[in-house]
Order: C-alpha cells, then sequence, then structure tokens
C-alpha cells in the first residue's frame, strides 16, 4: 500500500490505512482527499460568520482555534499542537519542535 506521508510508526498515522487517523472513516488517501476538502471548504467560508473562533489576537491559540474549528469533524487531534513531522505528497507541514 502506497504512503503520501513520511513517517514511519507516526501515531497520526493508521497503520491499517497509511493514511491520518480519521475520524470519517476514510481508508484510502482519495478518500480523505475528497471528504477533507468538502468539510473544510464550508467551514473556511462560514469561518468568519459567528464562528466560535472569535478572538482576533494573533498568537498560538488562535491558530489552534482555527485548526481546531476547520478540522474537528476530520480529525481527533484537531487544534492540539503536533508532536511528529508529517508531510502530504511533496510538501512539508512545519516541524514539530518549532510548534509551540
Amino acid at each position: 500500500m502506497a504512503n503520501r506521508y513520511d513517517i514511519i510508526h507516526d501515531p497520526y498515522i493508521d497503520p491499517k490505512t497509511g493514511i491520518l487517523r480519521n475520524k470519517i472513516c476514510a481508508h484510502t488517501q482519495a478518500e480523505l482527499d475528497t471528504a477533507e476538502a468538502e468539510i473544510t471548504y464550508v467551514i473556511i467560508a462560514t469561518l468568519s460568520h459567528g464562528s466560535s473562533v472569535n478572538e482576533l489576537v494573533f498568537e498560538a491559540i488562535l491558530l489552534l482555534e482555527i485548526h481546531k474549528e476547520i478540522f474537528h469533524d476530520i480529525y481527533r487531534w484537531a487544534g492540539k499542537i503536533r508532536t511528529q513531522d508529517i508531510s502530504k505528497e511533496s510538501g512539508y507541514f512545519a516541524h514539530a519542535e518549532f510548534i509551540t
């Protein structure tokens, strides 16, 4: 099974599917990509209208709240500080050691 993520033994990866652990029961990367795009599109479009993210001070807590708001339907760890480095296809996310 092809795994688009680089980390082996990563707590964010489901060892059975090789994709990010998720709450929507996606078993393939294509299913996860489609669901993530559909779910987050609606949330991002409405984020500024009555969202629980109402703090406008730019600091780490705001970014965590935004991340939780966007991804809470998909990932249990949404809005929490990541402890492992992850990448998707050819793009890397911020290194975990620099997230505080």
